[in-house]
C-alpha cells in the first residue's frame, strides 16, 4: 500500500474498532478509544518520533522488515504496529462483511485493546461542534461600510482545539491547590480564547465543509502551546493579617503550576464563524458572533495629483 492508502485504512479499521478520530494529517492519526488517547504514527527514515505519555499512547506503524531492523532504537514506550498486520486488519473486516469470519491469530488491536467484557471508564464525549453566527450579511455590510467598503463577503469557520487540564498550584510556603478546567487554542493563530459554555454550541454535522478553515498548527506544536499557556497560569490571593490596632498588614501568597503534576488532553475541536470581506480599500475579518474586528489589511492608495486639470499618479515605493 502507498502512503495514502495506508491512512485510508488505517482510519477505517479504527474507526470499525470504536475509536474516534479526533486529528488527522498526512503522516498520523489522534485517536480515542474509551477516554485513552493514541498518536498513530507512519514511521519513514528521518521521521522523529517522540516518547509516549500517560495521556497519550504512541504507535508507530512500519513495515515488519523496518520494525525487526530497528526496533531496539526506538524508547521502550513506543508501540509498534506493522503494515502487514493493518493489512490483515482490513483484510478481516472485508471477509466479516461478506459473513465470513476468520479464525487467524489476533492481531494487533487485539493486543492492544482490553478485554471487551470488563467495564470500561468513560471519558467525556469528544466535541466536534460549531456556533451559530449572530451577524449576518447585512450586518456584516453595514460594518464594512465604515472602513474597506466591501463587495465580496464569505462565511468561514475557524478551528478551535479544546484542551481539559488538571494541575497542582503551590506557593512558597507549600500551600497547594488542584486547578482544573478547559483552554481554547485557535488552530490557525495560536492564540488562546475565554471557553464558550457547551449550550451554546451545535453539533457539526451538516456543515459545509467548504466553509471549514484548515488548521495551520500541527497537533504536536498545539498540545506543546497549550502545556506552555497552563504552565503560565498564575493566581494571586491576598490574605489580611491585623499586626496593631490600627494597623493592617496584607500577605500576598502567589500560586504557581507544578510542571510533573500537569495532565492534559484533547477534548476536541469548536469551529468558531467569521465573515471574510474583501473591499475597495482592502480586507478584513469581523466574529461573526460578536460583530468585533479580528483583522484588517488597507491597500496602499494612491495619491491623486491635479495639476493643470491633468491628473497623474504619485510615484510609489519600488516605482519608476
Amino acid at each position: 500500500m502507498n502512503p495514502s492508502e495506508i491512512m485510508k485504512a488505517l482510519e477505517m479499521v479504527l474507526t470499525e474498532r470504536d475509536f474516534q478520530i479526533l486529528v488527522r494529517e498526512n503522516d498520523s492519526l489522534l485517536c480515542t478509544r474509551d477516554g485513552q488517547q493514541y498518536r498513530i504514527q507512519r514511521f519513514e527514515e528521518g521521521t522523529p518520533v517522540t516518547e509516549g505519555t500517560p495521556q497519550e499512547i504512541r504507535i508507530l506503524l512500519a513495515p515488519e522488515k523496518t520494525i525487526e531492523e530497528k526496533k531496539g532504537l526506538f524508547a521502550g514506550n513506543i508501540l509498534l504496529w506493522s503494515v502487514e498486520d493493518l493489512e490483515r486488519e482490513v483484510g478481516r473486516i472485508a471477509l466479516a462483511a461478506q459473513g465470513i469470519y476468520s479464525g487467524t491469530s489476533s492481531t494487533f488491536l487485539d493486543r492492544l485493546l482490553p478485554d471487551e467484557g470488563g467495564a470500561r471508564v468513560k471519558s467525556e464525549p469528544v466535541v466536534s461542534a460549531f456556533l451559530s453566527p449572530v451577524i449576518d450579511e447585512g450586518m456584516a455590510k453595514t460594518i464594512s461600510e465604515e472602513t474597506i467598503k466591501g463587495f465580496n463577503f464569505e462565511m468561514e469557520y475557524i478551528p478551535h482545539y479544546i484542551y481539559v487540564y488538571s494541575v497542582v498550584m503551590t506557593d512558597e510556603g507549600g500551600e497547594s491547590r488542584r486547578k482544573e478546567g478547559e483552554i481554547w487554542m485557535n488552530a490557525v493563530s495560536g492564540d488562546f480564547i475565554e471557553p464558550l459554555q457547551e449550550s451554546e454550541l451545535l453539533p457539526s454535522e451538516g456543515m459545509e465543509t467548504k466553509q471549514l478553515v484548515e488548521p495551520e498548527i500541527d497537533s504536536d506544536d498545539a498540545l506543546e502551546h497549550a502545556k506552555k499557556r497552563v504552565l503560565e497560569f498564575r493566581e494571586e490571593e491576598k490574605e489580611a493579617i491585623t499586626e496593631v490596632p490600627g494597623a493592617l498588614a496584607i500577605n500576598r501568597k502567589t500560586f504557581l503550576p507544578v510542571e510533573d503534576s500537569l495532565v492534559l488532553s484533547f477534548r476536541g475541536t469548536v469551529y468558531l464563524p467569521v465573515w471574510s470581506i474583501e473591499g475597495i480599500h482592502g480586507s478584513i475579518i469581523i466574529d461573526a458572533v460578536k460583530g468585533e474586528l479580528v483583522s484588517e489589511i488597507f491597500f496602499e492608495e494612491q495619491e491623486i495629483i491635479e495639476d493643470d486639470g491633468t491628473a497623474e499618479e504619485s510615484s510609489l515605493p519600488g516605482g519608476d
